[in-house]
């Protein structure tokens, strides 16, 4: 009987051990499945991050593409065709002896002169590769100077800034922005005064701040109307940020204007160096 006991007691023995056994290795095989599962999520999660920040990429990059042919063809081609009316008005203001048609083609040549002058500065904002040149302040300083001699809006600059702290992307991106915050201002804010305030500010900040006198807008009602019907200024200008490690804030209401901070870190000399 005693052996008996003893049987059933080690066959329960063991078969506590297998169920502990079996309890461990299910729970083991659905920590490691939820591990794996995890790690899937995350890599999937990554991947989608990486495939969506090579599209918007490739969509900046098609977008300064064509901006880059548009100049050149504005340079190469209608400039030069302006340049050859210019000269032929010029030559027939000389060997005309009538002083009024003297005046009117004088008249005439002095518009396409200034056309031809704002071509060129058109151009030059839509070359890539000559804003990268010229560095992001004096691109700045162009642009002010270019919109204030059109006349549209008062723009005034202020700055104490000389130094270039980014590489050419970098550069042409916050350049980008800038342009699509003043496009927006034009198109809707009704806005007669705009001032641009480029500065640092902590040593490892840098910031452009644009502002201007407008009507203002609400920003909630704008995020929801954006939200549905798409802002595509506003999320170029997100996307471009996104890219470079830039952020933008939009502080506005109806009848005060609106302010569009661009903020972004200053990469150390050893960065910029190495890029």
């Amino acid at each position: 009987m005693q052996d008996k006991n003893q049987e059933i007691l080690i066959i329960i023995v063991i078969g506590g051990i297998i169920a502990l056994l079996l309890v461990g290795f299910v729970i083991t095989t659905l920590f490691l499945y939820q591990r794996r599962q995890h790690k899937q999520e995350k890599e999937l999660s990554r991947l989608r991050e990486a495939f969506n920040q090579e599209l918007l990429s490739s969509q900046i990059e098609i977008q300064e593409n064509t901006m880059r042919l548009i100049g050149e063809e504005l340079h190469d081609n209608v400039k030069q065709q302006l340049v050859f009316v210019s000269r032929s008005l010029s030559t027939l203001a000389y060997t005309t002896s009538s002083e009024e048609d003297k005046n009117v083609l004088s008249t005439t040549g002095v518009f396409i002169d200034k056309a031809i002058s704002d071509i060129q500065h058109l151009s030059n904002t839509l070359h890539t590769e000559r804003i990268a040149e010229e560095g992001l302040i004096p691109t700045i300083k162009s642009e002010v100077a270019n919109i204030n001699r059109l006349g549209f809006l008062n723009v005034t600059y202020d700055s104490d800034l000389y130094y270039n702290y980014f590489d050419g992307q970098t550069t042409i991106f916050l350049y980008r922005m800038l342009q699509e915050s003043l496009q927006n201002i034009l198109k809707h804010a009704q806005a007669t005064h705009v001032n641009i305030k480029v500065y640092c500010s902590d040593a490892h900040t840098f910031v452009i701040e644009i502002q201007d006198n407008g009507k203002g807008f609400n920003l909630a009602e704008e995020k929801a109307k954006k939200d549905k019907s798409g802002g595509v200024g506003v999320k170029s200008m997100m996307n471009r940020a996104n890219l470079i490690g830039a952020t933008i804030t939009i502080d506005s209401a109806i009848g005060k204007g609106t302010t569009v901070k661009i903020t972004i870190p200053i990469p150390d000399e050893d960065t910029l160096l190495n890029e």
